[in-house]
């Protein structure tokens, strides 16, 4: 059986730019760092110091961020007159842990009673995204004075407006693009970096971070009007928040807010002092001295906190961050962990399933995927969407069926090329009826239509989103950093890449390629679908694994002992000989 995905990538060497070449060069920066700033930075006005160092001391004014005096004044005078506050945001990773600040930040720090205060998160399969009808109702039922939205409310004004005639004030902090009819009119004040009246320089920012750096402005207040004293704790200690938040959601790591919000917030994650933390720590067997990094936020502890919003009731997700005794976080992690299991296991079906639509219908000119079965799971779209933009290139659409009858639900990912939050706005301006509902930014997106219309829906994608890429055709394409000499395979190489740390989307992690002579490769696994290889470059002998590199198990392997093979691969240290040695993660291999 074929064991590659069903379109081999190409393989492209990055395009560098000289200007920040030799800018880099003159700062002193070795030949290898250098070349991977160069890669990744076009034509640098300035100090390398916010790639180096990472530092709160770079973050843009949070007053350039719109409407931000209106929500602050608005939650200082509730928090004066103990007004009762609700709390409404996503189910994601960005919405819980922007709840879990809020309600802390309300209750530890400004002194609102608990009672006071209500969170409100919608259930993805029964309630939908952001403040729908469902938990507008369950707004309504409680009647608070004051509501602040987060991760959401950009694309919800007809809600909006429902809260506002009951005499709700409404605050929505978000970072998501707005419909063609732009901010809700109806909210009392839209704090955002995506509203046309925003003077914040960086659009790149989480909505977990919106969140924070409002209720930042909310203690200066609270300080200055004399409720809280001045020695009260600085808000930076819910920065592990934001730093979880903010890799989960993928927006941009070449962003200097979002670098040094990740850096710090992981500093401080790293001391373990809360339960959930400390919980993580014991289950994923991780040193005491650097329990989690960079990558573990993104694979290990987003994916849990994600799949409990994909399956079941969100809330349980909120209560793991927000445990304050050992036990109790250590219970609610084994569900959230019980979750991942569910989700992987209809993860791996749904990919089988939709590779295989895409495999007989995908054609060279189709700049996107849509693909929609009605035995898919709502829940687990967006992942089976990124999976599926790995194997093809393009910009993906993952649909189920809606909780409304007569509806499809659908989870976007998208190229870097495109921006996919751009693309459906444009999809609504040309067809207002189209869409019954959608939001999103210009990774990621969410998308509700009849499914008598999905033909009309997936051609109007594609063409929004040939428009923007002119002549260009998508495939899958991985950009090489170009070639490690054999003793460069080493811990050293490795350490020194890690002064551009953090990587991520927008300042994608550093990939090599090379030739090596496969000494052994096997199958590996529970369901034995990865690939351990011992290579040879040279003298130099090299330990790999290439994860998922089989389509089911049992599938023939694409090389043999004794191959020579074009490799693709990143530097990890190797985590079973206790981090002494290197490794490569295969990213993809062909024999030569």
């Amino acid at each position: 059986m074929q064991s590659q995905p069903q379109q081999p990538p190409e393989i492209t060497g990055r395009s560098l730019c000289q200007q920040t070449l030799a800018a880099a060069r003159s700062a002193g920066l070795s030949d290898l760092v250098a070349r991977i700033i160069a890669g990744r930075v076009q034509n640098i006005d300035g100090s390398f110091a916010p790639f180096l160092k990472p530092s709160l001391s770079y973050l843009d004014d949070p007053l350039l961020l719109s409407d931000m005096n209106t929500a602050r004044n608005r939650l200082v005078e509730a928090i004066k007159g103990g007004e009762k506050i609700g709390v409404v945001t996503d189910y994601d990773v960005d919405g819980i842990t922007s709840h879990t600040l809020i309600r802390e930040t309300l209750v530890q720090d400004f002194g609102v009673p608990d009672a006071q205060v209500t969170g409100f998160i919608g259930h993805r399969l029964t309630e939908g995204y952001g403040l729908s009808e469902p938990v507008c109702k369950r707004v309504l039922a409680v009647a608070p004075a004051v509501v602040i939205t987060a991760d959401c409310g950009s694309s919800d004004e007809a809600r909006i407006a429902v809260l506002k005639a009951a005499g709700i004030d409404v605050i929505v902090t978000d970072h998501h693009g707005f419909p063609a009819a732009g901010p809700p009119a109806s909210a009392l004040a839209t704090v955002s970096p995506a509203h046309p009246e925003s003077r914040y320089p960086d659009t790149a920012i989480a909505g977990c971070t919106v969140a924070w750096l409002l209720m930042c402005m909310v203690r200066a207040a609270l300080i200055e009007a004399g409720v809280i004293d001045a020695s009260a704790p600085k808000l930076t200690r819910h920065l592990d928040l934001v730093s979880l938040g903010t890799v989960a959601d993928a927006v941009s790591l070449f962003s200097s807010n979002n670098r040094a919000l990740v850096m710090a917030g992981l500093a401080i994650m790293n001391r373990l002092e809360r339960p959930c933390w400390q919980a993580l720590a014991n289950l994923l067997e991780r040193p005491p001295q650097v329990p989690f990094s960079i990558d573990d936020l993104g694979f290990q502890i987003g994916p849990r906190i994600n799949a409990r919003g994909r399956m079941e009731d969100p809330f349980a997700a909120w209560h793991f961050l927000a445990a304050t005794e050992q036990n109790v976080a250590r219970q609610l992690l084994l569900e959230l962990d019980d979750n991942n299991r569910q989700r992987r296991a209809m993860e791996k079906s749904m990919v089988q399933s939709a590779r295989e639509q895409v495999a007989a219908t995908l054609t060279p000119a189709q700049q996107t995927i849509v693909v929609y079965d009605d035995t898919y799971h709502a829940g687990v779209q967006g992942i089976v969407a990124s999976r599926l933009l790995d194997s093809f290139g393009r910009v993906t659409c993952v649909m189920s069926p809606g909780s409304e009858a007569g509806l499809i639900s659908g989870s976007l990912r998208s190229v870097a090329a495109v921006d996919v939050g751009q693309a459906l706005r444009e999809v609504h301006k040309r067809h207002p009826r189209l869409l019954h509902r959608f939001g999103g930014h210009r990774a990621a997106a969410g998308v509700s239509v009849p499914v008598a219309q999905l033909a009309q829906f997936q051609a109007a994608l594609d063409a929004a989103v040939a428009d923007q890429l002119g002549d260009t055709l998508l495939g899958p394409v991985l950009y090489s950093d170009g070639e490690l000499a054999a003793d460069e395979l080493t811990l050293t190489t490795w350490q020194e890449l890690q002064q551009l740390s953090p990587y991520g989307r927008g300042f994608e992690k550093p990939l090599f390629d090379g030739m090596f002579e496969v000494l052994q490769v096997r199958a590996v696994g529970a369901d034995p679908v990865h690939l351990s290889l011992n290579l040879r470059a040279g003298q130099h002998k090299v330990r790999g694994i290439w994860f998922s590199a089989l389509d089911a198990a049992g599938d023939t392997l694409p090389f043999s002992n004794g191959s020579a093979i074009r490799c693709v691969y990143e530097l990890q240290p190797d985590s079973y000989r206790g981090g002494a040695a290197m490794q490569l993660i295969v990213r993809h291999a062909r024999a030569e």
